[in-house]
């Protein structure tokens, strides 16, 4: 494939992702129903093809009404969900390897490292700034830190396995960190002179302006960088050159401060700390 065949298809993917930020801003709330269908949907996805699935409900999360379809705490069935899938997955590849003679999958993670990851998670649930863990929202940063940490060890397979895949990567990395940076400078403006008729930030009861972005709630928009993070820091660790480097680091500081920008104690602890795993598991 051609260098102009890679620009075609790396501006396709970033029109694509323009795309669904704009139907994400303009068009209300899914209905209930059609939330469950995509849900669905996306479950099968992920477990036939993990790449392709994440992507999609990273993309879906940030607008759909799946949680509230199927009556649980907002944010909380988003991975729930995806921790379903990853471990069904993970199953249904155990039960194919004893059957078959098949490779090494990206599902086939050590018991040692599953262990590892609910460990993490317990310690950083319970120690997330909330009274009790059975807190909602210490269960929702429990279930993020899982979900998140076999998202990177199943990207970091893949992309071990299918360099090409850059390129969708790298689109995506391009169209969100667009729109993070232009968030932060809004909100950056509007601390200083507000911008009439541009809402790039809420405020709580305590007055703590935090970055919305282009979503209805910062917690979503944390969320939508969250699971975005690791794939500048995983591809930078793929990178050799100083340009590429220098681009991939821009890009994951950009992630992370529109996600601290939010002012969302649980997206935090479930970012940096899976980032730290991930970490670990590509210089291993």
């Amino acid at each position: 494939m051609n260098t102009k065949d890679n620009l075609a298809k790396a501006f396709i993917y970033t029109l694509l992702m323009a795309l669904v930020y704009v139907l994400s801003i303009y068009l209300p709330r899914m209905h209930y129903a059609l939330a469950l269908i995509i849900g669905a949907a996306l479950f099968v996805t992920i477990i036939l093809n993990p790449l392709v699935g994440l992507i999609a409900i990273a993309l879906t999360s940030e607008y759909t009404n799946i949680e509230k379809a199927i009556s649980l705490p907002a944010g909380l069935s988003t991975d729930l969900f995806l921790g379903l899938a990853v471990f069904s997955g993970f199953i249904l590849e155990k039960v194919r390897r004893r059957s078959t003679t098949l490779q090494k999958s990206p599902y086939d993670m050590p018991m040692a490292y599953i262990i590892l990851f609910l460990s993490i998670g317990i310690l950083a649930g319970s120690n997330s700034g909330y009274n009790q863990f059975t807190d909602n929202l210490q269960i929702l940063s429990f279930l993020k830190i899982i979900s998140l940490v076999s998202i990177y060890y199943i990207t970091y397979n893949i992309l071990d396995s299918k360099r090409k895949i850059r390129i969708v990567f790298n689109s995506i990395l391009i169209g969100t960190a667009a729109v993070g940076g232009i968030s932060i400078l809004l909100y950056m403006m509007n601390i200083q002179n507000p911008i009439p008729n541009i809402e790039v930030f809420t405020g709580d009861p305590s007055g703590l302006k935090r970055l919305q972005g282009f979503s209805e709630d910062p917690n979503n928009f944390a969320t939508f960088f969250a699971y975005l993070i690791p794939y500048p820091i995983i591809m930078l660790l793929y990178k050799k050159k100083r340009v590429e480097k220098i681009y991939y680091n821009l890009l994951a500081v950009i992630f992370l401060t529109s996600t601290i920008l939010t002012f969302s104690r649980s997206e935090w602890i479930a970012a940096l700390t899976s980032l730290v795993v991930a970490y670990i598991l590509i210089c291993k």
